[in-house]
């Protein structure tokens, strides 16, 4: 997957909430609307063992 452009974070918008932006390697992004605009919550997802488990890595707002 290709790497998410400083550009391409600040066009989210409140219509890109709930959408996974996909990283090289396990690393994702989670997208939400808060009270004060979009947030993006970096996290890494990895096997442990049969399941799978998440690691959150980093959150970044933007005002709209």
């Amino acid at each position: 997957m290709a790497k998410s452009t400083i550009k391409e974070l600040e066009s989210l918008t409140a219509n890109d909430a709930g959408r996974i932006l996909r990283e090289d390697g396990s690393l994702a992004g989670r997208i939400s609307v808060r009270k004060d605009g979009v947030s993006v919550s970096f996290f890494y997802r990895y096997r442990w063992g049969v399941s799978y488990a998440e690691k959150v890595v980093s959150s970044r707002g933007q005002h709209v």
